[in-house]
């Protein structure tokens, strides 16, 4: 199973606990403005751009799924996304688009830091 599938579902078991506050943190290794954080309802990257973050993924080919929708984002800080729970696969993979090709955050063993709560 996909690693970002196994985040998510920790988080969403989370929320289904009563816990709608457990977020996932995840930073590279040696710089933390490369980050993310993954909550059951909210995708929150690090964002280091001044264009505008749909463009950016249009621009990089990255398609966000049906259920991802842009909820608020600030020009060299952050951008948060909105998401449904399924298809977690689908999701998972935006996630990974993201981190990989946006960022350069490698989701291989030792790059990066998981944070929990």
């Amino acid at each position: 199973m996909d690693i970002l599938v196994q985040y998510l579902n920790e988080v969403i078991d989370a929320a289904a606990e009563g816990n709608r506050d457990y977020c996932l943190g995840l930073e590279t290794v040696g710089d933390d403005s490369r980050w993310a954080q993954l909550s059951w309802d909210l995708l929150n990257f690090a964002y280091p751009f001044s264009e505008p973050p749909l463009e950016l993924l249009r621009r990089k080919g990255i398609i966000p799924p049906k259920d991802v929708s842009l909820e608020e984002w600030q020009a060299g800080r952050y951008v948060t996304f909105g998401h449904g729970v399924d298809p977690l696969p689908e999701l998972a993979m935006f996630i990974r688009n993201y981190l990989e090709q946006i960022l350069g955050l490698a989701l291989t063993p030792g790059a990066y830091a998981l944070l929990r709560p």
